[in-house]
């Protein structure tokens, strides 16, 4: 939940359409914060990118991460972020909404680096 709060705080940031430079330092501040690792930020950032390399920064892994290691990434962030799973925790209908749309760009993001492996 605390990756959900991260992503959801970095999507508040940017809903208007820019960063504030405030904003990106609070931001730089909260996985430290949530007890996450430092890389988090740039990793929630990356994955708004549009090369392909948004789709490894989704899951979270390196370009160069082997397939063992995707899948299993893969598996605990669909189990992580499965809407099932948000409501049966009894949280507000937002956050099942943002895991909703985590879930989404999970398998998108698996499934473009299966193809792109083929």
């Amino acid at each position: 939940m605390r990756g959900v709060m991260l992503d959801l705080l970095t999507r508040l940031a940017a809903a208007d359409g820019h960063v504030h430079p405030a904003e990106e330092e609070m931001l730089r501040n909260a996985p430290h914060i949530f007890g996450l690792s430092g890389h988090d930020f740039e990793d929630m950032v990356a994955s708004r990118g549009k090369d392909f390399r948004h789709n490894y920064a989704t899951l979270g892994l390196p370009v160069d991460a082997s397939e063992d290691e995707i899948k299993s990434k893969y598996r605990r962030l669909v189990t992580e972020y499965h809407p099932d799973k948000v409501i049966a925790k009894g949280l507000p209908e937002e956050f099942v909404e943002l895991a909703e749309t985590k879930f989404r760009e999970i398998q998108e993001a698996y499934e473009a680096i299966k193809k792109e492996r083929g």
